[in-house]
């Protein structure tokens, strides 16, 4: 992932680590730009999948 696809996304690492340090879960900015790697790969995944079952 490129410098400043989070930005353009709306979710920075920055904005995750406050997110969740508001709920008591304390993570590093390394930990959560890795996390939004997984989610977005994820969402990828889902997208796919269901663009591939609405076609049939």
């Amino acid at each position: 992932m490129e410098e400043g696809d989070e930005e353009s996304k709306g979710m920075t690492p920055e904005r995750v680590v406050k997110i969740l340090a508001r709920h008591q879960e304390i993570i590093t900015v390394q930990q959560a730009k890795r996390m939004l790697e997984m989610v977005n790969l994820l969402a990828g995944i889902a997208v796919n999948q269901y663009l591939r079952n609405t076609k049939s």
